[in-house]
């Protein structure tokens, strides 16, 4: 356990590749570290057990809404994400998890 979620740091990752941050950089590389803070975030406030599909969307849906924040940038997400995968994860959430089937529209 590195005590942080891949998802939220890769999308951090893609931030500093999309900027061509590097170790010397000043404001990219203080973006890319805001937007993995914002990632890990709202990862945490779902809670655990852990679940990569659901820190993938959450990550994903978070790194979008910062590009467009921060960057003015929007990045398309559609807003119908359905988890298809619950079935087989025994430590699912299931309805207590934002992109379980029956949320859907």
């Amino acid at each position: 356990m590195a005590g942080c979620c891949g998802a939220a740091v890769s999308a951090g990752i893609f931030l500093s590749v999309v900027l061509k941050a590097t170790p010397m950089s000043k404001e990219s590389w203080a973006l890319s570290n805001r937007m993995t803070s914002c990632c890990l975030d709202a990862v945490s406030r779902l809670g655990g057990p852990r679940c990569c599909k659901r820190d993938s969307y959450t990550s994903i849906i978070t790194a979008a809404d910062f590009c467009g924040r921060e960057l003015g940038k929007p990045l398309y997400v559609s807003d119908r994400i359905s988890c298809r995968h619950y079935m087989e994860n025994t430590e699912c959430l299931k309805t207590e998890c934002p992109y379980f089937p029956l949320h859907t529209h």
